[in-house]
């Protein structure tokens, strides 16, 4: 693939080796290629990263894809009542929470962040770390503290903007929801 954007992330991942990788809408990949479509164990190996597993939905193409540097295990797809998905893998006795959650509906976002936040007191009963990572397509409450959202406008033309907008204001309730799992941002 000539895709330039590509060839620097993998670079970027070689020079940054991170333990665990989560991608969200892997739309053309699949497992063990035997087609022209890119195998996830080969983007995997070409990024660095000897484990990998790619998590699909019936009739759904925003696949979800863990790399890892120790065996991964996945324990669940997360697809009823998500526009797009999540998945739930154990790496090195620490639990992940991959999503990507609705990127037009800031309510829909919320009962999505609802079942995370679901997940994620089920999973940490057990006593293992859980970490929260994806695509939450939603704006951060700490963002918002900090000034970065001060010009924003939900009053936008056409509807355009609310998709992170609630009655006329940012709605940082998906993230918050997620947070009060006793997570820390």
């Amino acid at each position: 693939n000539d895709d330039p954007t590509a060839a620097t992330m993998t670079q970027y991942l070689k020079d940054n080796q991170f333990d665990v990788l989560g991608i969200t809408e892997a739309k053309t990949w699949i497992d063990n290629s035997t087609t022209d479509k890119p195998s996830t164990s080969v983007i995997a190996a070409a990024m660095g990263y000897q484990y990998s597993e790619l998590v699909e939905f019936p009739g759904d193409e925003y696949h979800l894809a863990f790399m890892a540097k120790s065996p991964i295990t996945v324990l669940e797809g997360l697809k009823q009542n998500f526009s797009h998905s999540g998945a739930i893998a154990e790496i090195d006795d620490v639990i992940y929470v991959l999503c990507q959650l609705n990127p037009f509906s800031s309510s829909n976002r919320e009962n999505e962040a609802l079942i995370i936040k679901e997940k994620v007191e089920y999973y940490g009963a057990s006593g293992k770390p859980v970490v929260v990572f994806g695509d939450f397509n939603s704006l951060s409450p700490q963002d918002g503290a900090a000034g970065f959202h001060k010009e924003y406008n939900c009053s936008c033309p056409n509807q355009s903007c609310e998709w992170a907008c609630k009655d006329g204001k940012i709605d940082y309730d998906p993230v918050n929801i997620i947070l009060s799992a006793n997570l820390t941002d």
